[in-house]
């Protein structure tokens, strides 16, 4: 799995290799194990303060509740 940020919006693609997919295909999830799950945190937190630089002032502004949908593409 990679993280490619776009530096002029915040946005972010995840890019999945042919295994993680067929495992979302058979599974439905991905476990991450600790390690795994450091690692995932560690880009998770760049990605957090990289938006807070790219956002408009509107997205960095916008609340997300608990059961907010989150969309993608």
């Amino acid at each position: 799995m990679k993280f490619i940020q776009n530096k002029k919006d915040g946005s972010c693609d995840i890019l999945f290799e042919e295994r993680e997919i067929q495992i979302l295909n058979e599974k439905g999830k991905l476990h991450l194990p600790a390690e795994g799950l450091k690692d995932f945190g560690n880009y998770i937190v760049k990605i957090v303060v990289d938006w807070q630089v790219y956002f408009d002032n509107e997205t960095k502004k916008k609340q997300t509740l608990v059961d907010s949908d989150i969309p993608g593409e």
